[in-house]
């Protein structure tokens, strides 16, 4: 899907799908078991990684405040 070209309701609608598929993916990724001993950016890089090559959705990662 052409995410850049929505607007309005639609690309609201639109981040709101991908925010709750990068959900429902850090909790399979946590289920699977690969999450052990690894940290919550690890968790976060594998979700956004398996949405990308499962699904096509490119789930940007917000940018950490150090």
């Amino acid at each position: 899907m052409a995410w850049d070209l929505l607007q309005g309701w639609d690309r609201v609608f639109a981040d709101s799908d991908k925010e709750i598929a990068f959900t429902i993916e850090k909790v399979s990724v946590r289920a699977s078991g690969w999450a052990m001993g690894r940290s919550e950016d690890d968790i976060d890089k594998e979700a956004a990684r398996r949405l990308k090559e499962e699904k096509g959705i490119d789930y940007k990662l917000p940018e950490k405040k150090r």
